[in-house]
């Protein structure tokens, strides 16, 4: 009687694998055509790794394989430090909804201060019905500022606090380095 609940077992945890494995291969597809899933204004790849290190500490409980603890206690260690790295660097976003709402322009800024602010502008547009964004052609941008007081923030900086749009395609935004226009897609 207990081997063909093992056998039972030992099919759900290979479908399971199976899909995280469907999961990540659908995740990679996507990033690398440059969708990536909306969820918690987070980093692109939060949720899809802790998902992976809780499913596959979950198999080795389920298993009782102690064989892989060794490897997932490394790859998740390794994951844990990788991803500190990036806690310095935090990404906000910003969403601009167009005018007539049919379109909405996300825009993922940080800042690094060293004396001056360099401030990073990465653009992406909803698509999907909102499930994802598609990073737009647009070329990523980089502005510097010292004058802190005339420009503070980000926001200040590239100018979307006051967003100029044409059409629901096409904004403008006056930046501390002039006129920056994008185009979504």
């Amino acid at each position: 009687m207990q081997r063909g609940g093992t056998k039972t077992n030992k099919k759900i945890i290979l479908i399971f694998l199976m899909l995280l494995l469907l999961f990540d291969a659908v995740l990679i597809i996507l990033s690398i055509n440059q969708y990536y899933l909306v969820y918690f204004n987070s980093s692109v790849w939060s949720i899809p790794i802790l998902f992976n290190i809780f499913y596959l500490m979950l198999m080795c409980f389920a298993t009782k394989k102690r064989v892989l603890f060794i490897p997932i206690t490394i790859l998740t260690i390794f994951l844990i430090i990788f991803h500190i790295g990036f806690l310095f660097m935090n990404w906000d976003y910003e969403y601009l909804d167009s005018p007539k709402g049919a379109e909405t322009l996300i825009i993922k800024h940080r800042v690094a201060t060293l004396g001056e602010s360099n401030y990073f502008f990465e653009f992406y547009q909803k698509c999907f019905h909102g499930l994802l964004i598609n990073k737009i052609a647009a070329p990523d941008l980089a502005i510097m500022v010292r004058d802190h007081e005339s420009y503070p923030n980000a926001k200040k900086a590239l100018g979307f606090d006051h967003p100029n749009w044409l059409n629901e395609k096409k904004v403008i935004f006056d930046s501390k380095d002039g006129k920056k226009e994008i185009n979504l897609n």
